[in-house]
Parts: C-alpha cells; sequence; structure tokens
C-alpha cells in the first residue's frame, strides 16, 4: 500500500489493524494516512473473503480516530482503497459519525475489477458538516 502525492506531507499516520489473528498475517494491514494542506487522506486494502471483511470496523477506527481531539470538525478526510465489499452494501452499514460530523460513499459509475464486473475499489469519506457537499469519482485504464 503506498499513497503518493505532489505535495509533502505534514504529518504520516499508521492505524494498527484491528485483528491481532496470527493466521490472519497475510490480510491484517495497517490503515496508512498522510495529513495534506486541508485533508487527510488514508489507504486500505480488505481482507477478499467476505466472511473476514473488516472494512466496516477499519472505517470506523478511521472515524473515530477523526473526531479525536475535534480533528473531523476542522478536516475533510477520505479512506481510499480496495475494499472487496460493493458500495451498496457497504452503505446501510457505515458506522455512525461523531461530532456533528458526517460519513459519506463516493465510487465510480464503471467496475473496478473487470473480471467480476464490480465496483470494490472506490472512497469513503467525511468531515465537518459544512464540506458534505458531493464528490465525483471517475475510473481510468491503462494510464501506464
Amino acid at each position: 500500500m503506498a499513497i503518493i502525492t505532489r505535495e509533502r506531507a505534514s504529518t504520516v499516520y499508521i492505524i494498527p489493524p484491528h485483528s491481532r489473528d496470527p493466521y490472519r498475517i497475510d490480510v491484517n494491514r495497517p490503515t496508512i494516512g498522510l495529513k495534506l494542506s486541508g485533508y487527510t487522506v488514508f489507504t486500505t486494502h480488505s481482507d477478499p473473503q467476505r466472511s473476514n471483511n473488516e472494512i466496516v470496523a477499519t472505517i470506523g477506527k478511521v472515524a473515530r480516530f477523526m473526531a479525536s481531539d475535534n480533528e473531523c470538525q476542522q478536516r475533510k478526510w477520505i479512506l481510499m482503497g480496495d475494499f472487496n465489499e460493493l458500495p451498496a452494501n457497504l452503505s446501510p452499514r457505515l458506522p455512525q459519525a461523531s461530532n456533528g460530523c458526517f460519513i459519506g460513499i463516493v465510487a465510480p459509475a464503471s467496475a473496478t475489477r473487470i473480471a467480476g464486473s464490480r465496483i470494490i475499489d472506490y472512497g469513503v469519506y467525511g468531515g465537518p458538516p459544512s464540506t458534505a457537499g458531493s464528490l465525483l469519482a471517475t475510473t481510468r485504464r491503462n494510464e501506464g
């Protein structure tokens, strides 16, 4: 997992995985985040097995982290990556935001997994209510 930006991050965050099960070492991935000017970006890669998919717990950890010290009142955040879960299935299970903040999903209109024609790579975003507008997602292929 990596985040590549043109801007130098002022802070790097590593949020530990929610599970410490030694038999799941191959999928117990941390969530990596960067604090940039005006927003915080996180990346994630969830367990491909639907029965073990921990994305709701991961979103909850990021949302709680951003809500600590009222961080979500000042900063927008987005968690992007391979959720291995359809946006429509995740939406009703999103954790509730705290401190008056919001959480939403932004996903492209076309499939991100060609083999199954499914959208499993997208973003969950949040922040202060004043920034709760809509985001637009696009999918690019063969960009090198």
